[in-house]
């Protein structure tokens, strides 16, 4: 059972907790592999321009219950397009 609403971005950033500069796209725009899921990525800048200091993140919560384990996977890329992601 998938516990993560939204967990392919295919609704944007829709359920999650952005803070900072996050952007939402399909994966052909920026280069990059397509996800083994399909759906979408969140792109999380390692800076923000606008707001200097500012930590870029995604968050949610999820319901879990004490005792029992969980797996949580995903996929992370460095964007193609743009030589100064590294």
């Amino acid at each position: 059972v998938n516990l993560v609403a939204n967990g392919d971005f295919t609704s944007g950033t829709a359920s999650w907790t952005a803070t900072g500069m996050e952007d939402s796209a399909n994966f052909a725009a920026y280069g990059v592999a397509a996800s083994p899921t399909g759906g979408n990525f969140v792109e999380l800048e390692g800076y923000s321009s606008g707001n200097p200091g500012t930590t870029n993140a995604i968050s949610q919560v999820i319901a879990t219950n004490a005792g029992e384990a969980y797996i949580f996977s995903t996929d992370a890329v460095t964007r193609g397009n743009n030589t100064g992601d590294r």
